[in-house]
């Protein structure tokens, strides 16, 4: 519960809050690895849109770590995309296109509509900003899932990333 306040606090932008229910989360659950690794991913994202990178950086490289313990190719994809924003932020496209690199045969094939749009509008921004040529499968997977989800988010997302390719 604690980690689902934190994401919503997050998403209306009360970071001070959300920072402190994944924090208490992370007290809560301390040993317990999946929701360990989940209240380390929400801090991380808490902190890169409060923009304390560093923080968040060392947040993100605990959630690797215990994605990589478990063996786990989605948290480990989730920390790299989540990461890679944090780069995007920072000016960093060359990392964050590494972060995607590592992440993009984690995600092939997802059909989580939310993970899916998240690292394809990274991705494009990634590609847009170093001048590469756009990847467009991922739009052609988007438009399929769009097909099973209405959630406003990944709709913004595909028209984001539909925006940026018509400005080519």
């Amino acid at each position: 519960i604690e980690n689902d306040l934190a994401v919503m606090l997050q998403a209306l932008g009360q970071l001070p809050r959300a920072e402190l229910m994944a924090r208490r989360s992370l007290a809560s659950w301390v040993g317990v690895a999946h929701t360990e690794t989940l209240s380390w991913l929400v801090l991380a994202t808490t902190l890169t849109s409060a923009g304390r990178h560093g923080e968040a950086l060392t947040a993100f490289e605990r959630a690797l770590q215990l994605g990589h313990a478990q063996t786990s190719p989605l948290f480990v994809a989730e920390a790299l995309v989540r990461r890679a924003r944090l780069h995007l932020q920072c000016g960093n496209e060359t990392l964050a296109c590494e972060d995607l690199d590592c992440a993009e045969p984690l995600m092939r094939g997802s059909t989580d509509p939310m993970r899916v749009s998240q690292f394809a509008w990274l991705r494009v921004r990634c590609q847009v900003a170093r001048r590469e040529t756009v990847d467009r499968s991922w739009l052609d997977q988007l438009h399929t899932l769009t097909q099973r989800s209405v959630h406003p988010l990944l709709h913004v997302r595909l028209a984001g990333i539909e925006a940026e390719i018509a400005l080519l």
